[in-house]
This record gives structure tokens, C-alpha cells and sequence, in this order.
């Protein structure tokens, strides 16, 4: 009995520390809790079990020898010890489910939404209901959260904006000067210049002499690279003269004027472009030339009514001119001899106290 008395004497002292180890982490210390748990409190249940496995094996050893004398003492002695063992258990359960519910638990809360949304997902929120730090902290790990995902939502709509303006930039670039590109863009309206409708226009056929002749007998760079020489010297020149590329033919180009952008003066643009790249083409060709093969630069210009707007297919549209003006000015490039420039007769007529003609 004096073992057994020490064994209840020693459970009251584990209830007394436990209730202390709950006060505490109350009180907000968690840390003096969490220290007094696993100090005196840890250390007191360890000594109570194996109290519990002694006095167990002695009242057997005591027990076996009395039990025909003593069969009720023996029976009260098991119960005791098993009261007590099972009361141990019960209050470390107790203490492990407040701290799991206190801490782990909000804990865990926070941690599962930090990597929601680090994963993208703006919607995912921290669920905590302590009144203590650690609610604090969820609701501002909420806040931040909804504040991330306004944001994230800003710079998708700003993005596609953006991609939506480089988009209609490039699509003008294609055939518009870039300053007269940059003003449409500025100003929010392509959709009614690129329209189809039909509209009177100059159209300007340029095209390089003896060129196939060049191609067959020089390698495939010096090819490519009299073609980019070649255009890179007719560019700007277009730019300045606002016309409107419409594309590139190999050994040749065709330019627009006063469409999609009209122009009061389009027959002398294109007349001024004409002569201007012809001033220029020997020069800006020479290393390419050779006594045996030399390239030349015919250029017929036309005047007339053509259907506008663009042709092709999603990702690939161009802008172009169809109608007889595109083929006269065609036909008369592909008369002209190297260094000519012929045009038709309504565009002479346009341009005549400007420029002299050859009938």
C-alpha cells in the first residue's frame, strides 16, 4: 500500500504540472509551456510508467503467494494501477490535442495557402480562427493574398493590351512608313483603314535588270545580299515620300500612294520616288556589278481605280491593290529599259509642269 499511496501521490503531481503547462500557453507563454511539457511533465510520465511496470510485477510476485488469502487486495491493486496508467495517457493525449489544435493546425492552414499561391492560385485563403498571433498573421497572409491577385489581374489585362497594340504596330508596319504607322497606332483607329472599299490610286512597279542572269551565276549569298542591298537602299526612300509598301517581288517591290493613306499629291510622289531611286541605283548596287553582267532598274508608274484592303489568312495578311492599274503599271516596268522610268498618260499629264516626258 505504501507503493501504491507513492503512485497516487505521483499522479497528483503530473495533473498539478499539467494544469500548469495549460495555464501557461493560456497566458500566451508558449514557450515556458512548451519548456515545462517537456521538462518536468515528459520526465514525471516516464517515471509514472515505470512505477507502473514495478509495482505491476511486484503485486504479482506479492499476489501469487496470497492470492488464495488475499485474492480482493490483489484485484484492487490491478485496478489502481491500471486507474492510474490510464489517467497518465489520457492526460498527455489531452495536452498533444491542444497544442496540435493551437498550433499545428493554424499552422498548417497558413503553410497549405502560401503554396497555393506560389502555384498561382490567388483565390486560396488561410483558415484560422486563434484570436492570438497566429490568427493575426493568417488574416494578413489573406490580405496580402487578395491584394497579390488584384495585381496579378492588372498586369494580365495590361499585357494583352500591350500585346494587342505591338500586334496592330507590326501589322501596319508591314506596308505604312513607321511614323505614319506610330500616328495610327497613337491614335486607336486602324479597323476603317484597313476596311475593303475601292479608291483611285498611283501604283509603282520597280524591277531589277538582268537579275536572273546574276542569280544563276553567283553563289546564294551574294544573291540574297544584293536583294537586301537593293531594298535597303529603295526603304527609305519610300518612307520619305509616305508610300505604301505592298510587297516585295523577288528582284522587284510595288508601292502605293494615296492608299490606305490618302495624299493630295500622290502622281508627283510617285514620279519623285521614281527618279530618286533611279539617281541612286548605280551607286548603291556597284559592288554587285561586273563588266560581264551589270544590274539594271526599270519602273512603270499608272494611275486608275483598284479594290483595297487586306488578303491572306490569320497571322499572314498583307494589304494590296487589285484592278487594271496594277497590271498597267506592271506592263509598263516590264518595257522600260535600264534607267527608265514610264508612265502613263493621265499620270504625265498630273505631273507634266514639274517634269519633262519623252511621247
Amino acid at each position: 500500500m505504501e507503493k501504491a499511496d507513492e503512485y497516487f501521490h505521483r499522479t497528483g503531481e503530473i495533473v498539478e504540472t499539467g494544469r500548469e503547462v495549460v495555464g501557461l500557453y493560456e497566458a500566451g507563454q508558449r514557450e515556458a509551456a512548451r519548456l515545462l511539457f517537456d521538462t518536468a511533465l515528459i520526465r514525471a510520465l516516464r517515471a509514472l510508467d515505470r512505477d507502473t511496470v514495478k509495482l505491476t510485477f511486484q503485486s504479482r510476485v506479492s499476489m501469487n503467494s496470497l492470492v488464495k488469502s488475499n485474492e480482493a487486495a490483489f484485484l484492487r491493486s490491478q485496478k489502481v494501477v491500471g486507474f492510474a496508467s490510464v489517467f497518465a495517457v489520457f492526460i498527455a493525449l489531452v495536452l498533444g490535442y491542444t497544442t496540435s489544435s493551437s498550433i499545428v493546425r493554424p499552422v498548417g492552414s497558413i503553410r497549405t495557402a502560401l503554396q497555393e499561391v506560389t502555384e498561382g492560385d490567388f483565390s486560396a485563403r488561410a483558415r484560422v480562427s486563434n484570436g492570438d498571433e497566429l490568427g493575426e498573421l493568417a488574416e494578413r497572409v489573406n490580405s496580402t493574398t487578395e491584394q497579390l491577385g488584384e495585381w496579378n489581374h492588372t498586369l494580365e489585362s495590361k499585357v494583352a493590351e500591350q500585346v494587342e497594340i505591338i500586334s496592330r504596330t507590326n501589322r501596319l508596319r508591314r506596308f505604312l512608313p513607321k511614323p505614319v504607322a506610330d500616328q495610327i497606332i497613337a491614335s486607336g483607329d486602324d479597323t476603317l483603314l484597313l476596311a475593303r472599299h475601292r479608291a483611285e490610286i498611283v501604283v509603282l512597279f520597280a524591277d531589277l535588270r538582268g537579275f536572273t542572269a546574276f542569280a544563276e551565276t553567283n553563289e546564294a549569298e551574294v544573291v540574297t545580299d544584293a536583294l537586301n542591298a537593293f531594298h535597303k537602299y529603295v526603304g527609305p526612300l519610300i518612307e520619305s515620300y509616305e508610300g505604301t509598301l505592298e510587297r516585295f517581288l523577288g528582284d522587284g517591290l510595288v508601292v502605293l500612294f494615296n492608299a490606305p493613306i490618302k495624299c493630295s499629291d500622290p502622281e508627283t510622289r510617285a514620279v519623285k520616288l521614281a527618279m530618286d531611286i533611279q539617281h541612286g541605283f548605280r551607286s548603291a548596287m556597284e559592288r554587285f556589278q561586273s563588266p560581264v553582267r551589270r544590274l539594271g532598274l526599270g519602273v512603270g508608274i499608272a494611275k486608275g481605280i483598284a479594290s483595297l484592303g487586306q488578303i491572306g489568312f490569320e497571322g499572314r495578311l498583307d494589304y494590296a491593290a487589285i484592278g487594271t492599274v496594277s497590271n498597267v503599271a506592271s506592263r509598263l516596268c516590264g518595257l522600260a529599259l535600264d534607267t527608265e522610268v514610264l508612265a502613263s498618260n493621265d499620270v504625265a499629264d498630273e505631273v507634266r509642269g514639274e517634269f519633262s516626258f519623252l511621247e
